[in-house]
């Protein structure tokens, strides 16, 4: 039996309220095409860690965060495993629980297992995953991922290539297919040594509010990531590969926060150094084979990477990306919306670039509008703002020394593990400062509404969504 599809069970509770669902009959989670009988390949604790970070993502959706605690919740999460003994050990709730807590702002999560009643037999293949040299790596159709798919595939011809894509819409199986065969076309992926792993990650919102008349209406959803990291971890073990590497630019990973205010559920760490080396730690001890997570563009902004496109003549694939928070792909016309914090950086970094977008790409475009004060309201200028005033903030780092509250952030968030290095992370962040002036300094000459003049510009502290 493949157990990855065999029904489990889980509950989670959270203030009082508890939600009990089950796979198959209320969520759903499985590979696709090809790939559709992954889970016969899998020991059963690699199962269970799907399962886990299945639970863990529907958990995340369902358990408010409210004002009266600071936005911080205690979701307690009790979940059928396979191997009950491996993950009955306290060293491995405590790997668990220090990961999921991590990523997810600071909540304090609890975790309890019981036997599954369900059985897996596996049944490994003799020709699956026997090149210990495969590229795995994560795949989400946004800008990041896509470019450093284009560069690594470019960097590396004839590497097997394995992009892993936990897919939660429909939708994003076209835009998929269009990036791959971009890619193709371009001579840059060959069908010979490029494998996509797919995994489907559904919740059914509409009949479980019929049927239990509760909404997943969480909108932070800071624990997708892990769900989308364990799985290709194991899939990186399936084909013998000790890395999965994460695209994303040393300015996205760090994410130093943009807005006042502490750095906690406020600021995503998807991809931040200490989320990846913890979850390297517990993956690595499910497949009881070493696994990395690895950060190749952690030296370079987002436009430094976008920009490598256009000498591979790939700017189509930039605008054919997907960046925006908002499930634009669930919307008539596909546009994204402009004004989130994800597309104001996106714009940033294609600006910064050089390449140009169609006039229709956004809902609102707020760096080239005309007459922009009549179309735009002030709600819809918030993040922008928000990048302007940490631009000036990071101003400090052009004094010639590393500022303290850099440092202490760095620090902190466990960004670095030795003061060492901290210069490298400081040097991208001045280098992305940079990029933004000569923006604001444009936007500054055409008057557009959420420029803020530069006396006003207060020194803030704070966080990035």
């Amino acid at each position: 039996m493949n157990a990855l599809n065999a029904n489990f069970g889980f509950t989670v509770t959270d203030c009082g309220k508890t939600l009990s669902l089950r796979q198959g009959e209320d969520i759903r989670i499985y590979p696709t095409a090809k790939n559709r009988n992954f889970g016969e390949d899998l020991s059963a604790r690699q199962v269970d860690l799907i399962r886990i970070a299945m639970a863990i993502h529907v958990a995340d959706a369902w358990a408010r965060r409210k004002a009266t605690f600071n936005g911080l919740r205690n979701p307690i999460l009790q979940i059928e495993v396979l191997d009950l003994p491996f993950w009955s050990k306290p060293d491995k709730i405590d790997l668990l629980k220090i990961c999921v807590d991590f990523v997810s702002g600071g909540d304090d999560w609890e975790f309890s297992f019981i036997a599954s009643k369900t059985r897996h037999q596996r049944a490994a293949s003799l020709f699956h995953g026997n090149d210990d040299n495969a590229l795995v790596s994560l795949y989400s159709g946004g800008l990041d991922s896509s470019t450093g798919l284009a560069l690594r595939a470019a960097a590396q011809p004839g590497r097997m290539i394995v992009p892993v894509t936990v897919r939660h819409q429909m939708q994003k199986s076209q835009l998929l297919r269009n990036h791959f065969r971009l890619l193709m076309d371009r001579g840059l992926l060959k069908s010979a040594d490029f494998q996509p792993f797919i995994v489907g990650a559904y919740i059914p919102n509409v009949r479980i509010k019929r049927e239990f008349n509760e909404d997943f209406r969480e909108i932070t959803h800071r624990c997708r990531p892990f769900l989308f990291m364990t799985v290709a971890g194991i899939v990186a073990n399936s084909w013998n590969a000790s890395e999965v590497e994460v695209f994303e630019s040393g300015v996205g990973s760090v994410n130093y926060p943009l807005v006042p205010g502490p750095a906690d559920y406020r600021t995503t760490r998807s991809t931040h150094p200490n989320f990846l080396r913890q979850l390297s730690a517990l993956v690595s001890h499910v497949n009881d084979a070493a696994v990395k997570y690895v950060l190749p563009f952690a030296d370079k902004t987002k436009a430094e990477m976008v920009s490598m496109l256009k000498p591979l003549g790939l700017e189509e694939l930039a605008r054919q990306s997907v960046s925006c928070i908002i499930h634009p792909l669930r919307r008539k016309g596909g546009k994204q919306c402009g004004i989130c914090p994800a597309c104001v950086f996106r714009r940033q970094a294609l600006l910064a670039a050089g390449i140009a977008e169609g006039a229709s790409a956004y809902g609102i475009d707020l760096f080239t509008e005309t007459d922009l004060s009549r179309t735009i309201a002030e709600r819809d200028m918030r993040w922008v703002r928000a990048f302007h005033q940490q631009v000036a903030h990071l101003g400090e780092l052009d004094s010639g020394t590393i500022p303290a509250w850099f440092r202490r952030y760095l620090k902190t968030t466990h960004v670095v593990t030795d003061d060492a290095q901290i210069a490298a992370h400081a040097d991208v962040y001045r280098r992305y400062r940079r990029e933004w002036m000569l923006l604001i300094a444009n936007a500054r000459r055409r008057n557009f509404p959420w420029i803020a003049p530069a006396r006003t510009l207060a020194i803030a502290e704070g966080a990035t969504s």
